[in-house]
């Protein structure tokens, strides 16, 4: 449980990471020759990097998307795997009982 959480926990770093420096790099294109354009350039401007903001944020999205996926599945896999080696003991466990029971039986005949 505390790896899945861990694992949740780095892909929203990652995330925020990314977006952290997904703002930067738009601030200094947006500042970027911005005193030479007039107003029909600004707005060109400004209509392209909402573009190019809206398909990042796009990725951005599928790729937290697909590393919350990936954490679910490994966090699905280890309590898989928990489950069977818990089955295993109690099988076990159970076997043991019945052994120690046929004897005990075994005792008083």
């Amino acid at each position: 449980r505390l790896k899945g959480r861990r694992a949740v926990e780095r892909a929203a770093a990652a995330a925020a990471a990314e977006s952290a420096a997904l703002r930067l790099e738009l601030e200094q294109g947006l500042l970027r020759d911005l005193e030479g354009l007039d107003e029909a350039g600004l707005r060109y401007r400004i209509t392209q990097l909402a573009a190019e903001l809206q398909e990042r944020t796009k990725w951005e999205a599928l790729r937290l998307h697909e590393g919350l996926k990936r954490a679910a599945a490994e966090a699905a896999e280890r309590q898989e795997a928990l489950l069977r080696q818990q089955r295993a003991l109690l099988e076990e466990k159970a076997a043991a009982d019945a052994r120690a029971a046929a004897r005990a039986a075994e005792e008083r005949a």
